[in-house]
């Protein structure tokens, strides 16, 4: 089993601001109900974590709609850590996790796990690299369904799990048996 994750952010490193984590669980056949939560910016603040002015300044030239999204979160950020600690043992226990770019939403999801003081529900050896995998398939393109909207995390999370069960039957057809 495995879970794609994309989060959106106040920031482009470990230790910035997280605004949605968008978690969806996946197999080489399908696609399972995502685990979807709008983090409450300010909440960020309270565990020193920051945003850099060109982030900010790159979201106010998003579309309003998308950026309401994203800015527009209830949820404090450790509340929102519990439950995704909560969900993905409850359900997904022993599932990989992939973020697109080695330092990227897993460093950073892994920093705010630190700052406040929630445990990492996952190991790190179940930590795995969408980006590195695609470069290895470079023949095979991504997925983009209708109608998903580009920086929201859920439409992201969703299209990189669809990519990358492209992407490990392809390298299982590269496997002996």
């Amino acid at each position: 089993m495995n879970i794609s994750f994309d989060i959106e952010t106040t920031g482009k490193k470990p230790g910035c601001g997280i605004l949605t984590i968008a978690a969806v669980p996946f197999d080489l056949s399908n696609t399972f109900e995502p685990l979807y939560l709008r983090i409450k910016p300010e909440s960020n603040v309270d565990y020193h974590l920051f945003s850099d002015q060109s982030t900010c300044e790159w979201w106010m030239q998003q579309d309003p709609a998308v950026r309401a999204e994203a800015w527009g979160g209830t949820l404090p950020l450790k509340d929102a850590l519990y439950q995704l600690q909560n969900w993905y043992r409850e359900y997904w226990g022993d599932a990989s996790v992939w973020g697109y770019g080695a330092i990227f939403d897993l460093a950073i999801l892994n920093r705010a796990f630190d700052a406040t003081k929630v445990v990492v529900p996952w190991s790190y050896k179940k930590e795995m690299c969408l980006r590195t995998l695609a470069a290895q398939f470079p023949h095979i393109p991504k997925t983009w369904t209708e109608g998903s909207v580009a920086h929201n995390a859920l439409d992201d999370a969703s299209n990189q799990a669809l990519h990358c069960q492209k992407l490990l039957r392809e390298l299982k057809k590269c496997l002996p048996t």
